[in-house]
């Protein structure tokens, strides 16, 4: 059997909300976490991950400006196949659980936790190159499944969009 490697990464959001939202902005912020790579194949593991992510958005109108932070766990499953020894595709679900929603412009901070879905849906794509020392570097795409507003009586869709460089190391 081959063998299973762990490790750490983080990394830079660039993170904002499509669906209905209108005059928005990429909001920068990070990411980190852990994650296990079990070889299933020659070329092809299977990489569970869990990830703190800050996502959001910034919202831009003539003379206000707001930033909404919607932060989650993350816990993305991917398929990672290897193109070379160095080089791979990963792509797979993942399921994002909310810690904050908070608004925040120039009078103060709104929680508004109780307004966003607790439970975050997102198909992942990205690539990732391992140096011969477990030193990697990776550029992925979180595309928002669900709309993650849950406010009574309202149809208006907020989804997330984010994307993210990282630096990890494999143990």
């Amino acid at each position: 059997m081959k063998k299973i490697f762990y490790g750490l990464k983080a990394g830079y959001n660039m993170a904002d909300f499509s669906g209905d939202v209108k005059n928005t902005k990429i909001l920068s912020s990070f990411h980190a976490g852990g994650f296990v790579e079990i070889p299933v194949l020659s070329k092809l593991s299977i990489q569970p991950e869990i990830v703190y992510s800050e996502q959001g958005k910034r919202h831009k109108l003539e003379n206000y400006e707001s930033k909404s932070h919607v932060n989650y766990i993350n816990v993305p499953v991917l398929a990672k196949y290897y193109i070379t020894d160095a080089f791979s595709v990963e792509a797979g679900p993942q399921i994002g659980f909310l810690v904050k929603s908070e608004d925040e412009d120039n009078f103060g901070k709104y929680d508004y936790k109780d307004e966003t879905k607790s439970i975050d849906f997102a198909l992942v794509l990205g690539l990732s190159y391992r140096l011969p020392i477990n030193l990697f570097f990776s550029a992925r795409y979180n595309y928002g499944l669900s709309n993650f507003n849950k406010l009574e009586g309202s149809d208006y869709k907020m989804i997330n969009q984010v994307g993210q460089l990282s630096v990890g190391y494999r143990f």
